[in-house]
Formats: C-alpha cells, sequence, structure tokens
C-alpha cells in the first residue's frame, strides 16, 4: 500500500494546503457532513454549526488557521488512535475494514480489549 502513496505532492498542492483556510472551504465541509449524528469531539452537532455559522464563522476560521497554519493546537488536539473497523461485507482484505479516529482520546477510556493493542 505504501507505494501507492506519493510521498510528496506538487509544489501546486503544496502551496494550496498551506494556505489559509477559507469560509467556502469550512461551509462545504459542514455541508459534506450528515445531520442528526453523534456529537463532534468538540461537544457540538452538526446543526449548530450550520445554524450558527452566521455568527461563528468568523471565529471558526480564525481558530482554524491558527491551529492548522501557526501550529497552535493543544497537545491533546494533535492525537488520536485510528481504529480498523470491520465491515458487514465480512471481507478479510484491507477493503473490508472502515477506519475512524478517535482524536482527544485515552487510552483509559477505551474498552479493555482496544487498551491492550492500543498501548503496544
Amino acid at each position: 500500500m505504501e507505494a501507492t502513496i506519493p510521498q510528496t505532492c506538487t509544489t501546486v498542492y503544496a502551496d494550496h494546503l498551506e494556505s489559509p483556510i477559507t469560509y467556502d472551504e469550512i461551509l462545504m465541509a459542514l455541508r459534506a457532513g450528515a445531520l442528526h449524528k453523534a456529537l463532534g469531539i468538540d461537544g457540538l452537532v452538526l446543526e449548530f454549526y450550520t445554524e450558527n455559522w452566521d455568527t461563528i464563522k468568523s471565529d471558526l476560521k480564525d481558530l482554524l488557521n491558527r491551529m492548522f497554519l501557526h501550529n497552535q493546537a493543544s497537545t491533546q488536539q494533535k492525537h488520536g488512535i485510528v481504529v480498523c473497523l470491520p465491515k458487514s461485507n465480512g471481507d478479510p482484505t484491507p477493503d473490508g475494514y472502515r477506519s475512524i479516529t478517535l482524536f482527544t482520546t485515552g487510552t483509559n477510556s477505551l474498552p479493555a480489549s482496544w487498551h491492550d493493542v492500543c498501548v503496544r
């Protein structure tokens, strides 16, 4: 799998990744989310962001840009655990699993069955 993932990207893509996050990009990400789902890692549901967009958009954009462009994220925000959950199709190959990221999850809050795997 490592051979299929390029180690570097073109200058155009790199420059785009280093540019400030825009309102349109945030709104596009919010609109791509599913409504009526579980709380996000910040404890807020998607509807909070979409219903309050006009009020929070400036602060949200500033916060995201500080975090990603100026590396001003807390230590807790930089850590997460990736867990691969099997899909219902029974496929034992990597295509048969869905990866999820549990950000800001300490190993103490994991089920005991996951704890031993994650702390190795």
